[in-house]
């Protein structure tokens, strides 16, 4: 899977974030809609869960904080489906899960383009290891 390095631009909503690609320079070159995989966050519509959702998710990812985003593929809308991961080793579709802001979930992010058969495998894998390691997710 593709692992790029981008900088985290706004929260969108509980699952999506919009985020930039830099030349070596540090210029910004393209912005890009981030879905995190795997997980199914309330809509905004969805009042108060899905301001919640948001709110929690911004608390967690400052703007401008440089991420990895590690891509799958792209859904219908334009969006990357991708893990987004922070310097700290922190992922945050698993953190939004293990906090309670979100239900994990195989059917939610899925790429509408032929994508890496194991994607699903890989989520229960990152899953699995967070709750036997403990150390997946940098708790605050």
């Amino acid at each position: 899977m593709p692992r790029e390095q981008m900088y985290a631009g706004y929260v969108l909503d509980g699952d999506t974030v919009r985020c930039g690609r830099s030349d070596s320079a540090g210029t910004l070159v393209e912005e890009v809609r981030v879905r995190l995989f795997g997980i199914d966050a309330p809509e905004l519509s969805q009042a108060p869960w899905g301001l919640w959702s948001r709110a929690y998710l911004r608390r967690q990812l400052a703007q401008y904080e440089h991420v990895d985003v590690e891509v799958l593929g792209q859904d219908s809308y334009g969006r990357l489906i991708a893990y987004l991961v922070k310097r700290d080793g922190t992922d945050l579709g698993l953190l939004m899960v293990v906090k309670g802001e979100h239900r994990a979930s195989r059917r939610h992010g899925r790429p509408s383009a032929a994508v890496d058969a194991n994607a699903d495998d890989a989520l229960c894998h990152r899953s699995r290891k967070l709750i036997s390691e403990k150390t997946s997710v940098n708790f605050r």
